[in-house]
């Protein structure tokens, strides 16, 4: 496992969602996008990523603010491509 998918874990572990949670959910796709870039090449570390994202979106998020981040997440990919 690498050390920024460890530093990521520990990050999202000690960061307790605030009730207004838009906010948090743009920053932590942001983090997600900025990660997914700058490993592009690690094709290990991008699945390790993903993997603990979904964990942590299926678990942390209601059915609102998983739309709210997959809409997002779309604008992400646009602003990509």
């Amino acid at each position: 496992m690498s050390k920024y998918y460890k530093r990521i874990i520990r990050k999202w572990s000690r960061t307790e969602k605030p009730e207004e949670s838009l906010d948090y959910i743009v920053a932590w796709v942001d983090s997600l996008v900025k990660e997914l870039r700058r490993s592009k090449t690690d094709e290990e570390f991008i699945k390790d990523l993903l993997e603990a994202s979904y964990d942590y979106f299926i678990s942390t998020y209601s059915d609102e603010e998983k739309a709210d981040a997959f809409v997002y997440a779309l604008g992400c990919i646009r602003k990509i491509t």
